[in-house]
Order: C-alpha cells, then sequence, then structure tokens
C-alpha cells in the first residue's frame, strides 16, 4: 500500500475493510472514514480497550485493564 492504509482509506473508503485501524498516537484507532473511535489504550499493558473493557471492575484508568 503505497502511502499506507490511512492513504488508502482517504482514496479508496473503506468499502473492503472491517474494523478499526490502530494508529501510534493519542487517537488509538481510526475507522475507515478516518473518524476516532472509542478505544482506548490501557496505560500499564497498552491494550485497546473498548467500551466493554472500560465498563470492567479490572479497568482503573492510568493504572490497570482487565488485561493486565
Amino acid at each position: 500500500l503505497d502511502g499506507g492504509i490511512l492513504k488508502y482509506f482517504e482514496e479508496c473508503g473503506g468499502d473492503h475493510y472491517t474494523g478499526d485501524c490502530f494508529v501510534f498516537d493519542q487517537r488509538v484507532a481510526l475507522n475507515s472514514q478516518l473518524q476516532e473511535t472509542a478505544l482506548e489504550q490501557c496505560f500499564a499493558c497498552r491494550a485497546a480497550l473498548t467500551n466493554d473493557d472500560q465498563k470492567s471492575p479490572h479497568y482503573v484508568p492510568g493504572q490497570s485493564c482487565p488485561y493486565c
């Protein structure tokens, strides 16, 4: 992919893509419309956390998550 997956989304859209694209900045993940998703990243283990993960009693923002 010349220019990477984000460039592909810009040019072709997400018709042939399912899921989120992990990015290495504060956004954590983008969808195929290049919009930030609701994913967060665990401070301790760096796992990507869904909304359900963030509701877990094992999730302590800035400390730990269900995957630690």
